[in-house]
């Protein structure tokens, strides 16, 4: 039924029971990421990057942020060098409520002149790019000769395959062809990646902040039950229509492939659109075992079939799992 679809959606394919055994299953076996205040060098060994990287990147966000989950999983799945520094006018280090809530400070960082630089709109996530930067000078300074800001999670999504792995955008264009052909196929094939991004970015935004606020960043979760069964309501809506959209018509999304010749399963063929939604599903899927196990509120949920395919395959990647799944599980405390 629809109750064993939503655990298969949060722990891979194996079912869930009550009670302290629930979340003693197969976990994603990769740390979540960090979670101290300052800034943390990382660097992904990895056969993933179409091109050994040539960029420095300092990424300011915080793993809690699914906007900032795009990214950082984009960014490890590529293979490259970063520096994460955390950054949030909503969340700070003392606790995973809202400051609002707590009265507590926010790990700040946006509201300084160096990030107003950068980001006039002084959001998150926001990657600061310096190409042949020495590795020392991560976190990059924005007036390094080479850097550059870039904010918008999707927009960052799209820049980083445009410039490691176009086939993300634009799908496996086979030989060459004939020129304009081969051109006119790309860009058909990338609008049909975009507009699903936008799609995701317009229409799940609203739900996304009403669920994960009432569910994680708020003490009393009973003050908001109407508010989160309303986004619950909302995130089921938006995913029948992926449902159908998989069902009816050869999907850009994940499907478990990987690139002829890749043994060793680091070069998936995900889509930039594969970066929201796989976020979205994540999300969704976590805050309803955290009113299970938690509040032991069972919301209903419609058999998902390929959705519940999509997911187990994505939970396949070492990447999604560290900076996807372990890091939301973390935000929500869920011993996995």
């Amino acid at each position: 039924g629809g109750m064993r679809v939503a655990m298969r959606l949060s722990m891979g394919d194996r079912s869930v029971r009550r009670g302290a055994s629930a979340f003693q299953l197969w976990r994603p076996g990769t740390p979540c990421c960090c979670l101290s205040a300052h800034a943390h060098m990382r660097t992904i060994a990895s056969a993933a990057a179409a091109a050994p990287p040539t960029e420095r990147i300092a990424v300011y966000g915080r793993g809690s942020s699914s906007n900032t989950q795009k990214v950082l999983w984009m960014i490890r799945q590529l293979g490259l060098e970063y520096a994460l520094t955390l950054a949030s006018a909503r969340l700070g280090p003392g606790s995973d409520f809202l400051v609002a809530e707590t009265k507590g400070e926010p790990y700040g960082v946006i509201d300084t002149p160096f990030f107003t630089r950068i980001n006039p709109h002084r959001t998150i996530p926001t990657i600061l790019c310096g190409r042949d930067e020495p590795a020392s000078s991560l976190p990059l300074s924005s007036t390094s000769p080479s850097a550059f800001g870039l904010w918008e999670s999707h927009s960052i999504v799209r820049y980083l395959a445009r410039r490691y792995r176009p086939a993300m955008l634009t799908g496996q264009v086979q030989g060459e062809g004939r020129g304009e052909e081969n051109a006119a196929t790309a860009a058909e094939e990338e609008s049909k990646r975009s507009m699903w991004m936008d799609w995701i970015l317009s229409n799940f935004h609203s739900v996304n902040h009403d669920l994960i606020d009432s569910v994680a960043r708020t003490q009393d979760v009973a003050v908001t039950s109407r508010r989160i069964t309303s986004a619950h309501n909302g995130y089921v809506e938006r995913f029948l229509v992926v449902e159908r959209e998989m069902e009816q018509r050869r999907s850009i999304f994940y499907r478990g492939e990987r690139k002829k010749g890749d043994e060793d399963g680091h070069s998936p063929l995900l889509s930039v659109a594969d970066f929201p939604l796989g976020v979205e599903l994540n999300r969704w899927s976590l805050c309803w075992h955290n009113l299970r196990e938690k509040q032991e509120l069972e919301l209903p949920v419609p058999d998902l079939p390929l959705l519940t395919a999509y997911y187990n395959n994505l939970l396949q990647l070492p990447a999604y799992r560290a900076e996807v799944f372990d890091a939301e599980a973390a935000h929500h405390g869920l011993d996995v």
